[in-house]
């Protein structure tokens, strides 16, 4: 097989898909990138798998179906990778595979991943390479590793790890961060959703020694093992939680983010159960729950739920329409 030579100046490329895999790498494009880009993602997805994939691609290239045509852009490096190798020698060409077949091979395998898995992918080069080679370095003193969110805020960080896949659905620094350099006892544990990560900025050098102690790494653990990855900042709790029948059939099949009681008591035709945990994972569990959950105590966040289901409830009163 010789050197394909496409005839587009503009560097486009047909791919033919699977309607399954389509979904995916549009839905993906909406919530890593927070716009659907379908070329722009592609193109992280095809700099990620790079040359390792062509013997894979082959193997695969015959078992998905051809049910999306789409025309894409390739950026200039995965351009000049796949048309223009230093060799001026397709490398798919031993395989028996053409460029397409190649694309869409990487693409039919991406979307078959889980969503952890799938993330990792996406954000890898920009922003998990940077973190994890920050940890794995071995300096004697580590600068403090700057992050601009998504949302513009900015934080000063000191990373322990990211979370494995079996802690969380996403991945999540794992760190103790602070607004500013600030002195060590200012820094409080957090994790951080990779993919609200806009920038990793490279570390800078500060008073303080980024690397983690002892005491804060079982800080961590203990955050992690107690709140769950995503709910490591905020202080445990106690809540009572008032649940029908419905409600607690609702709890025991619900699984994502579940906060675990502690006590359950049987009140008739309802249930109470108590738990320590944090605020933020009780609001964001239980919101779906409607009338069916009821927090009684700790008062406050009571008044915040009730608060929030009154908004609900007034923005769908017909006479605000």
């Amino acid at each position: 097989m010789t050197v394909k030579i496409p005839s587009s100046p503009e560097h486009r490329q047909h791919i033919n898909l699977s309607q399954y895999a389509y979904d995916i790498i549009e839905n993906d494009s909406q919530t890593f990138m927070g716009r659907k880009n379908i070329s722009g993602f592609i193109n992280t997805i095809l700099e990620y798998y790079g040359e390792s994939y062509y013997d894979e691609a082959y193997n695969n290239r015959a078992l998905y179906s051809k049910d999306v045509t789409l025309k894409i852009r390739l950026n200039k490096n995965n351009y000049e990778d796949i048309y223009y190798p230093e060799n001026k020698v397709w490398n798919g060409a031993k395989y028996k595979i053409t460029q397409s077949e190649c694309i869409k091979a990487i693409l039919e395998d991406y979307s078959r991943k889980t969503i952890y898995n799938r993330e990792g992918i996406f954000f890898y080069k920009d922003n998990i390479s940077k973190i994890n080679n920050h940890i794995n370095s071995k300096q004697e003193k580590k600068g403090l590793l700057p992050i601009k969110m998504t949302d513009g805020k900015k934080y000063y960080v000191m990373p322990y790890r990211i979370s494995f896949d079996y802690e969380a659905d996403f991945h999540y620094l794992i760190c103790y961060s602070s607004i500013s350099p600030s002195p060590r006892n200012e820094y409080r544990p957090a994790s951080i959703r990779i993919s609200r990560i806009d920038i990793v900025k490279d570390p800078v050098e500060s008073a303080i020694d980024g690397n983690l102690k002892n005491k804060e790494v079982k800080e961590l653990e203990r955050r992690i093992k107690e709140n769950g990855v995503a709910f490591i900042f905020g202080d445990l709790m106690e809540f009572k939680i008032c649940l029908t029948q419905k409600g607690l059939n609702m709890y025991n099949t619900i699984f994502h983010q579940r906060p675990m009681y502690t006590d359950i008591v049987n009140e008739g035709d309802y249930y109470v159960l108590t738990f320590r945990s944090t605020e933020r994972q009780i609001t964001n569990y239980f919101t779906t729950f409607a009338n069916e959950a009821t927090i009684i105590t700790p008062e406050q966040t009571h008044e915040w739920m009730r608060n929030r289901y009154y908004e609900a409830w007034n923005s769908y009163d017909k006479d605000t329409l």
